[in-house]
């Protein structure tokens, strides 16, 4: 995990003690990052939509080292409520600000929108229950894609992943649950909360901490010229930006995240990376390794 503020070893030195499992502790820093960013791309054959894709190659990079196969927990947060959107999300007007494609807009010189999320979202609208709802437009739009990266970046360390919880009975079971089985006492994914609580005598620290994920700077990264800086001042020259996005958009974007002005991380780090793709791809850029 990145920085000492940003893992869970207290959490998992726990779990190792409870299991006695062989456990074993991964820190990564911010050049392990920037030296596989490229590899990652093109490994991914696409620009990475998530920056976790680079520690999540790392991570099975590291993993290969004593093992073939990893379990992981995929799936688990759609089925089961497991993002913070199911507990505030109530209605189809704060679904759309959410979902806002505004900045898009103004960025590309040509922007039709996304008519099948549109058409997915009323497809969900046949499920009463908000959980539900919100469950099936993300198991169809958000995980394909999580699954994909996590299934490149693994194979791209040699090593297989396997998602127990998108098993199909297993899957189809949870998703029936009702709405206090997900979200109750113990907030989000309440039911492992649960069996974590009752039958394996975890506390109520342990169960209810704050979801960390792969967390990383890019905010800061962005502007660090160890890091992303000089890709992010190459943008605006770039040949793809050029082409397809309005500059001075891109620019203002770049300088407003500079000075500070507005936090605009998402769409810099899309944009690199997107970046970094064409010139692999299409450019036919040799790749870092």
């Amino acid at each position: 995990m990145w920085g000492a503020d940003q893992n869970e070893f207290k959490f998992s030195d726990q779990v190792a003690e409870k299991i006695k499992s062989n456990h074993k502790k991964i820190i990564f820093s911010k050049k392990d990052f920037i030296d596989n960013f490229s590899k990652v791309v093109y490994l991914l054959d696409e620009p990475i939509n998530h920056e976790n894709t680079v520690p999540m190659y790392l991570l099975s990079r590291e993993a290969r080292k004593d093992v073939k196969v990893l379990l992981t927990g995929e799936g688990a947060d759609e089925l089961l409520g497991g993002y913070r959107r199911y507990s505030v999300l109530n209605s189809r007007e704060e679904f759309n600000k959410v979902n806002d494609t505004g900045i898009v807009k103004k960025i590309l010189k040509n922007f039709n929108g996304h008519t099948y999320r549109k058409q997915i979202w009323k497809d969900s609208e046949k499920f009463t229950n908000s959980i539900k709802q919100y469950s099936h437009f993300d198991i169809k739009t958000f995980l394909p894609n999580v699954l994909l990266r996590q299934d490149k970046a693994s194979m791209g360390a040699n090593i297989e992943i396997r998602v127990p919880f998108l098993c199909n009975s297993t899957s189809q079971k949870l998703f029936t649950l009702q709405k206090e089985e997900k979200i109750e006492k113990f907030g989000q994914k309440n039911i492992l909360k649960k069996i974590l609580f009752d039958k394996f005598g975890f506390d109520i620290e342990f169960i209810t901490r704050k979801k960390l994920g792969f967390g990383l700077p890019l905010k800061d990264w962005l502007k660090d010229e160890d890091v992303f800086f000089k890709y992010l001042l190459n943008l605006v020259e770039h040949e793809l930006i050029l082409s397809y996005f309005n500059v001075n958009e891109v620019k203002n974007l770049i300088d407003d995240h500079i000075d500070d002005t507005t936090d605009n991380t998402d769409i810099l780090f899309t944009l690199v990376s997107l970046a970094t793709w064409y010139d692999i791809f299409i450019l036919k850029n040799k790749v870092t390794q």
